[in-house]
């Protein structure tokens, strides 16, 4: 039997610290607005726009919960999907040439690069650019688009075949 003296002379223990995913949209900000800046800033041509975009997605996770068993920056990326494609419904994205780099091989391959995978249709480019980018698995890029994880591998392989098909012809012609 304890008495009160033993119980005050126990040595209290912390408590063993547990992986907490963000569930408060705080906690969600604090964690993860970088990545979803970084997610827009390559899509979008003004910073601007990307931190308003970025912004935009956060208020959207206000009084809400991430779902259970999905990874937050997951869910966060499929907000953010939906907010692009409002903005870009919104000004009509206009195609803009990229502005002229010195000469060089490596900064004409990259905007010949860039403007092959703008013309990739847009579901086709968005998985790319999940998977390549944000470095985001098929399971997860498929719960953002909400599309199988069949047609996002489809997605994704349609997406390389084209890249691949266009830079050879492109490689031809700077020859």
């Amino acid at each position: 039997m304890l008495t009160s003296r033993s119980r005050e002379a126990e040595i209290e223990l912390p408590a063993p610290r547990v992986r907490r995913d963000p569930q408060t949209s705080e906690e969600l900000f604090a964690a993860h607005f970088e990545a979803v800046y970084r997610y827009f800033s390559r899509r979008v041509s003004s910073q601007e726009d990307a931190k308003d975009l970025a912004a935009e997605t956060f208020a959207a996770t206000l009084g809400a919960k991430v779902p259970k068993g999905v990874e937050p920056l997951s869910w966060l990326y499929g907000i953010a999907r939906r907010k692009l494609v409002d903005h870009l419904r919104r000004t009509k994205r206009v195609s803009k040439p990229a502005p002229k780099q010195p000469d060089s091989r490596s900064a004409e391959t990259a905007a010949t690069l860039r403007a092959i995978i703008d013309s990739l249709p847009n579901l086709q480019r968005e998985a790319l650019l999940l998977q390549v980018l944000e470095g985001l698995s098929i399971r997860e890029i498929s719960h953002i688009m909400r599309r199988s994880e069949g047609s996002v591998k489809a997605l994704i392989q349609r997406a390389k075949d084209k890249v691949r098909h266009e830079s050879r012809i492109a490689d031809e012609e700077m020859l």
